[in-house]
């Protein structure tokens, strides 16, 4: 995750609110349980995205307010910050591998793209790379919303 673009969006998107909230919302979307399966931590993350990150927060009056948090802006995409990065370096527990292609919205890895060369076959792509890497960055999928392969 891009942190930065993160906390940035969150303050955009959701303005006005005390620093408390925004640390809040990105401890959520950041945190990781390590009994969780990559599949139940995928929907969790993508129940946040879709819905918001519930918070709770002391207003200007020392009222408690529960609120959601936008992480994206769905109405108008062009609120959002959009990145792409080619060759990302990713660090495992133990483990360091190239990623062909990040896509991040607001600092969140949502597109993966394992490119080939022409001379080579997608299914080792999916067979070989793409289960290397979910075995030693699962991290990196746990926002991911589109896997691709292309050559």
């Amino acid at each position: 995750m891009l942190i930065r673009y993160l906390s940035a969006a969150l303050r955009s998107l959701n303005p006005g609110l005390p620093d408390a909230a925004y640390d809040d919302a990105v401890r959520q979307i950041t945190a990781t349980a390590a009994s969780q399966t990559l599949v139940a931590a995928n929907r969790e993350q993508y129940d946040l995205l879709r819905d918001g990150v519930p918070v709770t927060f002391q207003n200007d009056k020392g009222e408690r307010v529960r609120q959601r948090l936008k992480v994206c802006d769905f109405e108008k995409p062009e609120n959002n910050h959009f990145l792409c990065v080619r060759g990302l370096w990713v660090r495992g527990d133990l483990y360091r591998r190239r990623a062909d292609i990040m896509g991040f919205v607001n600092g969140l890895p949502l597109l993966f793209i394992e490119c080939k060369n022409i001379h080579r076959n997608l299914k080792a792509a999916f067979e070989q790379n793409f289960s290397d890497y979910k075995d030693t960055i699962p991290h990196l999928f746990r926002h991911n919303a589109i896997v691709m392969f292309g050559i």
